[in-house]
Order: C-alpha cells, then sequence, then structure tokens
C-alpha cells in the first residue's frame, strides 16, 4: 500500500526538464573548475576520454556571463534605491527586517541586488518570505526574542516542486511550494509550503524504496504560500 507522504516525493515535470539547463547556467556564471566539470565541450570524433580532457584543461574559458550581470547590476544599482515607508517607516520590526533582512547580517538592498543578480542568470528566482515560530504572546514580546519575518532566495535548482491554482478572478495563485534545503547523514530535507501547514520532510538519498518522514510541521498563519516568483 502506498504511504500517505508518498506524494512529497514528487518533483514537478517542469523541474525534471530544465535541470540540466539551470546547472548549466549557474555554471556558466561561476566559471573556472564549475565550468570545465560540466564538461559542455564538444567531444571531436574519435577522441578519447584522455585528450578530451586534457583538452578540457587546455581550453581558455573567458567568463562573460559574469562580467554582463556584474555590468547590468551595476546600472541598476548605481544609486541607493529610496522607499517610502510612510507612516511604518520608524516601526522597529521594519527597521530590524531592512538591517538585516536574511537573518545573516544582510540588509534589504544587499539581498535585493542577490536577487537582481540571480534572475539575470536564470531568468527567474523564488523569494520566501518566513517568520519562526514563538511563544510569545504580544508582538513586543516577539521583537524583544528577535522573532520577525526573514526572507531567503532560491535558485530554480532548489525548487523542486509547485502547483499554482486558478482565483475567482482569473488570477493565478500558489497553493503548493517545495524547496530543498539540503543533505546530511543520507538524507535529503525539504520545506514544503501551502495555505494550511508548513511541513519540513525528511527523505532516504540512494534507497530503492526510500522513506518519507515528516520531521515537522506547523500551522500557516498567513494562509497563503509566502512566495513569490521574480
Amino acid at each position: 500500500m502506498a504511504s500517505k507522504n508518498a506524494h512529497l516525493m514528487n518533483s514537478h515535470p517542469q523541474w525534471k526538464e530544465m535541470i540540466k539547463r539551470w546547472q548549466f547556467l549557474i555554471n556558466s556564471y561561476m566559471g573556472g573548475e564549475a565550468y570545465k566539470e560540466g564538461e559542455y565541450l564538444a567531444p571531436y570524433m574519435m577522441e578519447n576520454r584522455e585528450d578530451y580532457e586534457t583538452r578540457l584543461d587546455n581550453t581558455p574559458l573567458d567568463n562573460h556571463v559574469r562580467a554582463v550581470v556584474a555590468v547590468y547590476n551595476s546600472f541598476l544599482f548605481r544609486n541607493p534605491p529610496k522607499r517610502e515607508m510612510g507612516s511604518i517607516a520608524t516601526d522597529p520590526g521594519i527597521i530590524a527586517f531592512l538591517d538585516d533582512t536574511d537573518l545573516e547580517g544582510r540588509s534589504f538592498d544587499a539581498v535585493m541586488r542577490d536577487v537582481s543578480t540571480y534572475s539575470s542568470i536564470y531568468g527567474h528566482i523564488w523569494v520566501i518570505i518566513d517568520k519562526p515560530q514563538s511563544v510569545a504572546f504580544t508582538r513586543a514580546e516577539e521583537l524583544s526574542q528577535g522573532v520577525r519575518p526573514y526572507m531567503s532566495i532560491y535558485t530554480p535548482e532548489n525548487v523542486v516542486d509547485w502547483q499554482y491554482m486558478r482565483a475567482m478572478n482569473g488570477a493565478y495563485y500558489l497553493t503548493y511550494l517545495k524547496v530543498y534545503e539540503g543533505h546530511a547523514a543520507g538524507y535529503d530535507t525539504f520545506r514544503i509550503y501551502t495555505p494550511e501547514v508548513i511541513q519540513v520532510v525528511r527523505i532516504e538519498s540512494d534507497a530503492r524504496d526510500p522513506s518519507v518522514e515528516v520531521i515537522q510541521e506547523m500551522p500557516n498563519a498567513l494562509g497563503e504560500v509566502p512566495a513569490d516568483c521574480d
């Protein structure tokens, strides 16, 4: 009998179709060993493996992709962006978010520069706004504990499944998102968003019949998937 969590192993058909293309795009941007290991040079007819690897080592690879992206971003961010915050301009939560948007010390401007860079590489990028769980009873308690929303960026390789539905007004809205968060001890970890819940799922990496375990589940208080594809 199929496991009730078997659907959590799914990957979107478009992800399966595009994953090699996305890897080529990021390797082209990174250049160096990442591009060389991709082996994008076409082998010659009758060329053996040793000769092919020698040609890879001796072929100069000028990284035009990184240069073009850097020039484009230099125009976009030549002047610091100005934002009209209105009545929330002095809100301590907004100030903290703008100063440390990803909870890793980077400002909102720095994170948005990365969004621009990666969207230039791939053609799109995923941005998720999340918030840690808290036992605080008031917003003041949350602020004192440093509990507040933060932003995460996910490149297309790491967003492995998604679903949209059409609203009554004809617009599409996101109803499901599955993002890859890392690998450890023989397991891949994914975070899954729906309007109702947010789950952390662990899946065996190399097993023939991999187990799927929901290791954390929490209500989605927002009532919608807090992600945007830019």
